[in-house]
């Protein structure tokens, strides 16, 4: 979850998607602030329109109230925007960032304290109660002066408006949908569904805002739901969360699924972009995050002990008939983006316990796709982080990795990087922990290198590097024996792949076929990489590593 302060990215996405769940707990609290005091005065459209700037209208078609049993009961509840001067505020820069519209169904505050409310200005209660509520948020960007002026109060004292306090028992919101609407274009860019908020022992005031043992003024909350989409820019992708729930007690943070799915296939995406970009189709399953810093939580910082994904899907494709782009990639390396997260960011151990991974890429000369695979991958991450102190206490955030290569022979590689360094400099090992045929090889590099392996066997590989934002240093030790291989051109009356007769004979001269050769002791490869920095990370590892095979191969 690696972003740039202008990131849409998922651990963005992810924050977002709780904040949306508790602006909907929110909009109950606020609406109770308004139903409880403002009704009992017999003023609710008039005061709502005067604090509003006339944005907003109620209705409902039926509402009792108790006042000796301190019961309220609305029926079909609405909160409706004037879309129109919300569109000139926007025009006149006066606009706050959010206009709300709710449809309430049914609504019920059960144990009001009416004398109270109506002379201390504090609203308590015993339940409050929301049933298959619809909300809609239309957002633009705040206007300089409305969003200085949201920032100037606590939050708290944002929802108590003219009441000195609100209490409450319980409040228990179910069966929420819920959508972000952009109100220049008029898109929906997020849509939940079948959202529930469960809130106990509720205190909204001053003497309770710093309370630690509490989250969102809350003893306890649980919040679940059953699927949420944020929709990126046309043509990118759609962020999916399914079977998602929220327990502050312990601070676990559970999601059955997630899935970064493209809007457009393959071919599409490539056509689209126009250049050379990697398309990611991602799906993660039972994901945990655990022992979350509830507080920092709160400020949209991520604190947690772990983050545990069961099982995860990634494929890349990348069309290399594309022209590249001509971007610079200097100081976008993993750690890097880490330190320019618009949120801090603390995560003890990360475990992906079972990942399949996949590099397509389409080679312009072959016509054909090439796929390097990673099977039953594991993975575990300490320390990512970008928060100062804990950077001073330990730099260094560790990748160790083990998986299946092409499903050929088992590999293990170790990544070091250091956090805050100003050269970027991270440190990179593995290698491969069995040998094998090295003609099982021929379904990556006939598509990607114009070249088949007729025979050989792959004994070892090892390879230990240093690498900073301009390339890398290191070595790498290459085992083989009987290596015979050919060159290949594409044929275009058929569409296949032929040999090249004399460039396979003269490439077979000079080729070495072994290594090491006779009695003499294994070379090893020392290699200089200057990086192109157009290019990503990834391709400063593996470029970084081919080269080392190449030379000893003697290419």
């Amino acid at each position: 979850m690696v972003l740039t302060k202008n990131s849409n990215g998922p651990g963005r996405k992810l924050i977002v998607v709780i904040g949306i769940i508790m602006l909907v707990v929110l909009a109950g609290i606020i609406g109770w602030n308004l139903f409880k005091y403002k009704f009992i005065k017999s003023k609710v459209n008039s005061a709502m329109y005067e604090k509003t700037n006339g944005l907003y209208t109620i209705r409902y078609d039926k509402m009792n109230l108790d006042e000796v049993g301190g019961y309220l009961f609305v029926t079909n509840l609405q909160i409706i925007p004037d879309t129109t001067r919300f569109r000139q505020l926007i025009k006149d820069k006066k606009n706050p960032p959010l206009l709300l519209s709710l449809f309430v169904p049914e609504l019920t505050i059960a144990g009001v304290k009416t004398p109270e409310a109506v002379i201390n200005k504090s609203v308590s209660g015993r339940k409050l109660e929301i049933n298959n509520a619809t909300v809609r948020f239309y957002y633009a960007k705040a206007a300089p002066d409305t969003a200085t002026d949201a920032v100037k109060q606590e939050m708290y004292q944002q929802l108590l408006g003219d009441l000195k306090s609100i209490s409450a028992d319980t409040i228990d919101v179910k069966h929420i949908s819920l959508s972000f609407v952009n109100m220049l274009t008029n898109q929906s860019s997020v849509e939940a569904s079948d959202i529930s908020v469960l809130l106990n022992d509720v205190q909204i005031d001053s003497l309770h805002s710093n309370d630690s043992t509490r989250f969102f003024f809350s003893k306890k909350i649980v919040i679940s739901g059953d699927s949420a989409v944020i929709k990126n820019k046309p043509g990118t992708y759609f962020y999916r969360f399914n079977g998602f729930s929220f327990n502050s007690e312990g601070g676990v943070l559970g999601i059955k699924s997630l899935q970064i799915e493209p809007q457009l296939g393959e071919q599409q995406f490539a056509a689209f972009a126009k250049i050379q970009t990697d398309r990611f189709d991602i799906s993660l399953k039972d994901i945990a995050l655990k022992n979350i810093n509830l507080r920092r939580l709160m400020l949209t910082d991520i604190i947690a002990d772990s983050l545990v994904i069961q099982n995860g899907n990634f494929k890349i494709f990348r069309d290399r008939n594309y022209p590249g782009d001509k971007v610079n990639r200097v100081g976008q390396f993993p750690q890097q983006l880490l330190m320019k997260m618009p949120v801090l960011l603390a995560l003890k151990k990360t475990l992906i316990k079972n990942a399949f991974i996949e590099y397509k890429e389409k080679n312009p000369k072959s016509d054909y796709n090439g796929k390097i695979q990673f099977i039953n991958a594991r993975a575990v991450i300490d320390n990512i982080t970008n928060v100062p102190a804990l950077i001073k206490a330990n730099n260094s955030c560790v990748l160790t990795f083990n998986a299946s290569f092409l499903d050929l022979a088992k590999m293990h590689v170790r990544l070091n990087l250091l956090l805050n360094n100003p050269r970027g400099k991270f440190l990179f090992s593995g290698g491969l922990d069995e040998g094998f045929n090295a003609t099982g090889l021929n379904k990556l590099i006939e598509p990607m290198g114009l070249a088949r392996v007729e025979k050989g066997n792959v004994q070892h590989l090892d390879f230990n590097f240093v690498g900073h934002n301009y390339g890398s240093d290191g070595k790498v030790t290459l085992l083989y024996d009987d290596l015979k291989l050919n060159l290949l051109k594409k044929d275009e009356d058929d569409n296949k792949l032929e040999k090249k007769q004399l460039a396979s004979f003269l490439a077979n001269i000079i080729i070495k076929n072994s290594n090491p050769t006779r009695k003499q002791a294994p070379r090893v490869a020392k290699v200089h990489y200057e990086r192109n920095t157009n290019r990503s990370f990834f391709n400063l590892m593996w470029k970084s590593v081919f080269t080392g095979i190449k030379q000893t191969a003697g290419m």
